[in-house]
């Protein structure tokens, strides 16, 4: 679950990035 948060947070920035 900890891992999927950190992901999320990573993606989420990434996205908003683009």
């Amino acid at each position: 679950i900890e891992k999927f948060e950190k992901g999320s947070a990573e993606l989420g920035k990434g996205s908003l990035q683009v």
